[in-house]
């Protein structure tokens, strides 16, 4: 996931930990070191990439470095996954951007 501010260019990159699926068969898991949080105007964007989102110890290494716009990218738009949303918003007292 690519952080690119309108002014600064890219902030930086959180490389998904682990992946899912037949993506195992192109990448490996990655370590927490690029679960990151970068101050903006509009104020302390992070997230998680798809599945990770699932993962109690990612998300709380999140709302740790004080995530207030939480960003969750992924391929999965069922009903169940607008409520794992509203259960990061709530859980992590910050905004939840989910795009698919």
């Amino acid at each position: 996931m690519l952080y690119i501010s309108p002014t600064d260019g890219l902030l930086g990159v959180h490389r998904k930990i682990k992946p899912t699926g037949v993506e195992r068969i192109v990448w490996s898991e990655a370590d927490g070191k690029s679960l990151v949080t970068f101050r903006t105007r509009i104020g302390k964007l992070g997230g998680l990439i798809c599945w990770e989102n699932y993962m109690p110890m990612a998300r709380m290494s999140m709302y740790r470095k004080g995530v207030e716009i939480y960003i969750a990218p992924t391929a999965d738009s069922r009903d169940e996954w607008i409520s794992t949303m509203q259960h990061i918003a709530l859980e992590g007292r910050c905004f939840v951007l989910g795009c698919n």
